[in-house]
């Protein structure tokens, strides 16, 4: 039996390789961190002493990606990716909004704190230039996107509110730069403060940079 497996063994390696995913198929994984931006007054008021956010967070994205054109140096490319890009969080003693926009930060305060984040598929088509083994590529696409929020106001008695209006459809542009099966991806998730309700998340917009690797 031992014999039998040894020969079966040693062409696993062989047979990964030959059986291995055309370029146009390959999944894609990516590590990085975002930065979001927020709406001065949407959740937090940037002006009061006491507010605190927590914009900067990890990113992750997990898909497939592959190449549907090739002519010379010139690719086509395409990805569609799971995104994460959360969690925010924020918090502050926030007065009227009135108060606020009369510039009276010492007026009767109220405290807010809260969480949330976003995620989404981002689908995306990539032309780029292979040069010397280095690929320099854009790409742009919709970005089908869920913003989350939660938020606690310190009134007696507490007020639970959240925002969570499901899907919606924004924007993703970026570029990358490629060699090998190794990539580094910048992104710009925009459109995202959308609610179909009373209330819109915190996030605005979003950057992101990431290291990515296809296998």
């Amino acid at each position: 039996m031992k014999k039998k497996l040894l020969p079966l063994l040693l062409a696993l390696p062989i047979a990964a390789h030959a059986g291995a995913m055309p370029s146009w198929f390959q999944l894609e994984a990516g590590l990085g961190a975002a930065k979001a931006t927020d709406v001065d007054g949407v959740w937090t008021q940037h002006n009061v002493a006491d507010n605190h956010e927590r914009l900067t967070t990890p990113a992750y994205l997990l898909g497939v990606t592959g190449e549907a054109y090739a002519h010379g140096g010139f690719s086509l490319g395409y990805h569609a990716d799971y995104v994460y890009i959360g969690a925010q969080r924020a918090n502050c003693s926030c007065v009227s909004d009135e108060a606020y926009a009369a510039h009276s930060y010492k007026s009767a305060m109220v405290g807010l704190a809260g969480s949330g984040h976003v995620q989404g598929i981002a689908l995306t088509v990539e032309p780029g230039y292979t040069w010397h083994g280095v690929r320099v590529a854009a790409e742009a696409g919709p970005f089908l996107f869920w913003n989350t929020w939660r938020e606690v106001v310190y009134t007696d008695p507490q007020q639970h509110v959240k925002a969570d209006p499901g899907m919606r459809v924004g924007y993703v542009f970026g570029g990358r730069v490629e060699r090998g099966n190794f990539s580094v991806s910048y992104r710009y998730y925009t459109h995202i403060e959308r609610s179909t309700g009373q209330f819109p998340g915190l996030v605005s917009n979003m950057h992101t940079l990431m290291a990515v690797y296809k296998f």
